[in-house]
């Protein structure tokens, strides 16, 4: 469950027994994206955090198992290797997913020696980004949550 309020929002607690769903977080600073990928991440039953910059991100995350995070490597305030080099600096271990509209080989393979779980060129196949979430996460494709009026 969301609650959001006017000052922020409220996430549970990752590891909260009542919500053990695997939560995606994603960070992308085109709007369209952050809502395309949160439709197929919540079509699949899991949790998705959408996030505009690696600021709001960092500002709001809750470290926890059953995560990862689906990050743009292009973002005009912070690029996705950067938010890599800080999760490790604080001691996360969240595991990554890159997407970006501009890739090239050096970034690629960088990503690559820095751990990165995949790197998909934007259009992506959604069904190729599925099948790495679900290996990421450990998990099968639920039914949809309903959510309560």
């Amino acid at each position: 469950m969301l609650v959001t309020t006017l000052a922020h929002t409220v996430l549970p607690p990752a590891n909260d027994p009542v919500n053990n769903l695997p939560r995606v977080y994603i960070v992308d600073d085109d709007a369209g994206v952050r809502a395309a990928l949160s439709m197929l991440v919540e079509t699949c039953g899991w949790e998705a955090i959408a996030y505009a910059s690696a600021g709001d991100f960092f500002s709001n995350y809750v470290s926890g198992a059953n995560q990862c995070l689906i990050l743009d490597l292009h973002m005009p305030w912070q690029n996705g290797l950067a938010v890599q080099s800080e999760l490790a600096r604080r001691g996360h271990n969240l595991p990554i997913i890159l997407v970006t509209a501009h890739s090239d080989r050096p970034e690629a393979q960088l990503a690559k020696s820095r751990g990165i779980v995949a790197m998909f060129s934007k259009p992506f196949d959604s069904d190729e980004l599925l099948k790495c979430l679900q290996r990421t996460l450990n998990c099968e494709i639920q039914e949809p949550r309903r959510k309560s009026t």
